[in-house]
């Protein structure tokens, strides 16, 4: 756990988030974003001692720094250069328009637009199946009122169902001011980035919700 654990479980997550940030910058963000996202919901009505917050420090402070110092070899360079770092057209804004294939019914279902065949440009309607995903996901809160975790998930997989919407109404002012003024915001151009938020939350809630149910079951007087 964050508070505790081995060093050296922590050192080799540190080093895996690192060897991830090499194949995509984007994602370890992502995993970055759920870590540190999480932190009210952990301490949440947590009596901690002195030491098991040096213990939670520390652990942030090893995930933060081994993979960073993997980047070195062009980020110290890049800076000493003062040269130009990406290409103008990231951080424009009809890139943004461009890229937002998903409406909000995409999102909420979990039904990428170019699925099942993958022909860009032709998107294709939502299947009426896919509507048991968000309803087993959301089914949780009939069931696990007081769990905080499943309530740290939803608030997950609402801000992804938001953040897929991308240029699109009705949340395009909001993901637009995001790009323009959140440092770092413009690597998500491509809304889409946020499906592996919206899958990882949706797979966990209705995996609570099939356990609830099946307690439910169990409990239940059949006679």
């Amino acid at each position: 756990g964050i508070e505790g654990g081995k060093r050296l479980d922590k050192l080799v997550a540190a080093v895996f988030l690192g060897i991830l940030s090499f194949f995509d910058l984007r994602v370890s963000s992502l995993v970055y974003f759920l870590l540190f996202s999480y932190l009210p919901f952990y301490l949440l009505k947590r009596d901690f001692q002195r030491q098991t917050l040096m213990n939670i420090i520390s652990s942030l402070a090893l995930i933060l720094i081994i993979p960073f110092s993997f980047h070195f070899y062009w980020i110290i360079p890049l800076a000493l250069s003062k040269m130009a770092g990406l290409p103008s057209f990231y951080t424009e804004v009809s890139q943004v328009a461009f890229l937002s294939w998903m409406n909000l019914s995409n999102a909420i279902y979990l039904f990428h637009p170019y699925w099942p065949y993958n022909i860009f440009g032709k998107t294709n309607p939502v299947s009426w199946q896919f509507f048991i995903i968000p309803f087993l996901a959301f089914l949780n809160l009939l069931f696990k009122v007081r769990n905080k975790i499943v309530f740290y998930l939803i608030f997950i997989s609402l801000l992804a169902i938001l953040l897929l919407n991308g240029a699109n109404k009705p949340f395009r002012d909001l993901y637009l001011w995001l790009f323009k003024n959140l440092p770092g915001f413009y690597m998500f151009r491509d809304p889409s980035k946020f499906y592996i938020l919206l899958s990882l939350s949706f797979s966990l809630l209705i995996g609570f919700c099939i356990d609830a149910i099946s307690n439910k079951i169990k409990g239940f007087k059949w006679v």
